[in-house]
């Protein structure tokens, strides 16, 4: 079986982290094709791989899911913030 995915560079790391596939023979359809997805079912720890294009092989970057783990609390407390401003905006009034 033959995955096309989509990997997106981290300039800062210098390294290229898969985000998606899907299953063709298309090569237009991914940055690369390979026969193996990251060996995750949770999408940020997948998210967290980075290829390795000399051996072929995925490799887990706890550092990048540490980072991905970091965005994902703040995005989460950024959206409780913003609904208490909400919820405090008719006593405000």
């Amino acid at each position: 079986m033959k995955y096309q995915v989509i990997i997106i560079l981290d300039s800062s790391r210098n390294r290229s982290y898969y985000q998606g596939y899907i299953i063709s023979d298309d090569e237009t359809q991914g940055n690369i094709t390979c026969e193996e997805l990251p060996p995750y079912a949770d999408v940020n720890k997948a998210r967290s791989c980075y290829w390795d294009s000399e051996e072929k092989k995925w490799i887990y970057d706890a550092e990048k899911e540490a980072e991905i783990q970091e965005q994902i609390a703040a995005a989460e407390a950024e959206a409780e913030k913003e609904k208490l401003a909400k919820a405090l905006e008719p006593m405000m009034a």
